[in-house]
């Protein structure tokens, strides 16, 4: 893919970030295509990977493809 999903929000990285509207932005994404979904143990101390986790609960695996890293300078 040509674009992804960066699930850093979900790991409130930026700024604090509703819940709800977190969740629902990854099946948005999903919805529009993009299919990539990037993430990090270190977005939010694992929260990003953990809400991940609880917002494709139900996705059928073959449609997205998943990213992570692990690492720090």
């Amino acid at each position: 893919p040509v674009l992804s999903f960066g699930a850093s929000s979900l790991g409130q990285e930026f700024r604090p970030v509703d819940l709800g509207e977190a969740l629902a932005s990854v099946r948005v994404a999903l919805d529009l295509g993009l299919d990539f979904i990037d993430t990090s143990p270190y977005y939010g101390r694992g929260m990003s990977e953990c809400l991940l986790g609880v917002a494709l609960r139900g996705v059928p695996r073959d449609r997205y493809l998943l990213g992570t890293k692990l690492g720090r300078y």
